[in-house]
């Protein structure tokens, strides 16, 4: 922990290695839409979360329903730095098992 010239606190993951968290809680960088449709599988929304847990980001929102018999749907609101993470984020989704589809676009 460090202490800047104004007495505020500043404070930083220093597992994460990721200083982008800091400019995402300051509002910086691009809202991005993950639509997901999946298995309605009771840890699908567990799995899911946790792709969002090793990126280290946060959502904004999310948004869960069923769909169907045969699959759920979710949206997911998150700004990042970055359109190149968002990508490894979609990419990492896909290689879930129970992800039937993911979707990524830039809100506007």
């Amino acid at each position: 922990m460090t202490v800047d010239r104004n007495d505020q606190v500043a404070v930083a993951d220093v597992y994460a290695g990721d200083a982008g968290a800091q400019c995402r809680d300051e509002g910086v960088g691009t809202l991005f839409l993950f639509v997901i449709e999946a298995d309605p599988e009771p840890d699908v929304l567990a799995r899911v979360a946790m792709i969002f847990n090793i990126a280290n980001v946060a959502p904004r929102s999310v948004k869960f329903q069923r769909k169907s018999e045969g699959n759920v749907a979710m949206t997911v609101a998150i700004p990042l730095v970055g359109g190149v993470q968002a990508d490894m984020i979609r990419r990492k989704l896909e290689q879930l098992t129970c992800v039937l589809s993911v979707s990524l676009a830039e809100a506007r």
